[in-house]
């Protein structure tokens, strides 16, 4: 397996870990016991991506509805989000938070910007560009305008901090 991979991630570590994890999505790799149990079977029959971009890409493709909503959803609200914002946007989105966590997909921020709220960012930038790439326009621009809307509701003498 590695033979197959380390060509492909040429030295970059998250792209190997993308790897990793899309195989771990599919089924390759079972990590629910220790050590990990490898499919070889499952591993032959994989096209295995050729690009960063694309691993990320079959990792969003692979995903439950439910759960791609909710990170699209978080993409339009940035790379850094709070979950009271993504609920500005889909009341629903932030209960998919824990297993796009799981999925390290996203992660959480020890301190919020505001209180009361969670905060979260996606595990790399590029990730979140791939993400936000995949949201429609017209959502994109009706997500901005709640977000903006939720922001400028919280920002009060902060406003310029947020600009």
């Amino acid at each position: 397996m590695l033979a197959r991979l380390l060509p492909r991630a040429a030295g970059n570590p998250f792209f190997l870990e993308a790897l990793v994890r899309m195989l771990v999505d599919d089924g390759v790799i079972d990590t629910r016991q220790r050590p990990w149990v490898l499919h070889e079977d499952r591993l032959a029959a994989l096209r295995v991506p050729e690009t960063l971009v694309a691993v990320l890409q079959a990792r969003l493709d692979a995903l439950p509805a439910d759960e791609l909503t909710a990170l699209q959803r978080s993409s339009i609200v940035g790379p850094v989000f709070w979950d009271a914002a993504l609920a500005a946007i889909d009341a629903r989105a932030p209960q998919a938070l824990p297993l796009l966590e799981q999925r390290a997909l996203v992660q959480p921020v020890p301190e919020s910007t505001f209180d009361g709220t969670a905060e979260h960012r996606f595990v790399h930038a590029l990730l979140h560009e791939v993400t936000y790439g995949t949201v429609l326009k017209a959502e994109r621009q009706a997500g901005h305008a709640a977000v903006a809307r939720w922001l400028a509701e919280r920002v009060g003498e902060r406003a310029g901090e947020f600009l």
